[in-house]
């Protein structure tokens, strides 16, 4: 597992949630890092298709495929909620992932997220 250096931002909205950078571990097809508030982000990915785990105040577990639907569990202050994700785009390379994707529930759109990690 080699160490990198990590820069993480999540958009909602169009508006910026989450910026950090951290030390994480890269081994082939996933990295492993601290989100800053005392969590880990786990993030494997392949040519078709994204996952990425957190843990910490806030537990997720969503699979991401490019212009597909798929379903993630989110679990925040003892609630959980079972979303569905529409995966708008996945952009990959040597050391960067960009997703964009939108969480809906019941049919509709509740938000629009543009998550970008890039490590070296």
């Amino acid at each position: 597992m080699d160490l990198v250096k990590i820069a993480f931002s999540m958009d909602v909205d169009g508006q910026r949630t989450a910026s950090f950078r951290a030390e994480g571990r890269m081994d082939e097809g996933r990295l492993a890092f601290p989100d800053g508030q005392s969590g880990e982000y786990v993030v494997d990915f392949d040519q078709t298709a994204v996952r990425i785990r957190r843990t910490g105040t806030t537990d997720m577990d969503f699979l991401f495929r490019s212009l597909t639907r798929t379903s993630g569990v989110l679990t925040t202050l003892g609630t959980t909620f079972h979303l569905n994700i529409h995966t708008t785009r996945i952009q990959r390379t040597k050391a960067r992932l960009e997703v964009v994707y939108d969480l809906e529930a019941d049919g509709r759109k509740i938000s629009r997220h543009r998550m970008l990690i890039e490590w070296k």
